[in-house]
């Protein structure tokens, strides 16, 4: 099973290589990537620099209860806010 997986990645590392439009397919996955790592880090870094780097790192591991741990785990008004775009 993990031979015929490992071939077939292999047959489409070559089609993309050697097509007529790699250049294209790498531009397309740059900018998807782009696209999503982008917003990610910008928010990261700016949520980093606003608690100057102060994290309770205990309670970013804890799996219930913590500073961070809201309404069974999701903060329902900031994911609708994401979720609006």
């Amino acid at each position: 099973m993990r031979d015929d997986r490992h071939g077939r990645v292999w047959r489409f590392a070559a089609y993309v290589i050697f097509s007529q439009h790699f250049s294209q397919l790498l531009s397309d996955f740059l900018l998807f990537i782009i696209v999503w790592v982008a917003p990610w880090c910008a928010i990261y870094l700016v949520d980093y620099f606003l608690r100057r780097g102060r994290y309770d790192t205990q309670a970013l591991q804890d799996e219930r209860g913590g500073i961070y741990f809201r309404n069974g785990g999701w903060n329902w008004r900031l994911s609708s806010l994401w979720a609006s775009g």
